[in-house]
């Protein structure tokens, strides 16, 4: 190819740019074939032989077109949450993270993150004066991690807001497992939301 570059170099450039320019079908060229070469003088079994494989130059070309620019971008495409290198594991998904931290505080909650889990919780306990302390620990992860996974499988965007609707119809579903008199101060913790 290098020998007949000024020969051809004009027609790969025009291919390249109607590639670009979504203007040529490359399904024709598109191709690979097979080949065997002799390893040794007499042949007598295809262990004799080695294969190569001959691809088109021009998808070749194009391939590391492509391949060049998609360096200069691969960051911006790539959504922020795909490309972390923080460990995804449960500290740092329900606790640590600064979407975790933001929707706890949406419910006044703060986790003293020095402690281990059993004291961080225990203090968090104390420190909400409700009786329903559980109910918010359990379904505050839970939908967590409902937002987590719609951010994974659905590409959609985590936001504090959406988690505290969820947060607050989970709650309230609960309901109906309380008496009357916590009924009524969860509805009133809500309420001062």
């Amino acid at each position: 190819m290098k020998k007949c570059w000024d020969t051809i170099k004009h027609d790969v450039y025009k291919l390249c740019q109607d590639f670009f320019d979504c203007a040529v079908d490359l399904t024709p060229i598109n191709t690979s074939f097979i080949t065997l070469v002799p390893k040794v003088s007499s042949l007598e079994q295809v262990n004799d032989y080695r294969p190569i494989y001959l691809l088109n130059s021009i998808i070749k070309i194009i391939t590391k077109i492509l391949a060049d620019r998609l360096q200069l971008v691969i960051l911006e495409l790539i959504h922020l949450n795909q490309r972390h290198t923080t460990e995804e594991d449960i500290e740092h998904l329900f606790f640590s993270c600064p979407f975790a931290t933001n929707c706890w505080l949406r419910l006044n909650i703060a986790w003293n993150l020095d402690l281990d889990l059993h004291q961080r919780v225990s203090q968090a306990r104390n420190n909400f004066q409700h009786g329903f302390f559980m109910e918010v620990f359990l379904i505050g992860p839970w939908e967590l991690w409902k937002v987590r996974n719609a951010v994974i499988f659905d590409n959609a965007q985590p936001m504090v807001h959406l988690w505290s609707v969820k947060f607050r119809e989970q709650l309230l579903l609960h309901l109906f497992r309380f008496n009357n008199v916590i009924k009524d101060s969860v509805v009133s913790w809500l309420s001062s939301l």
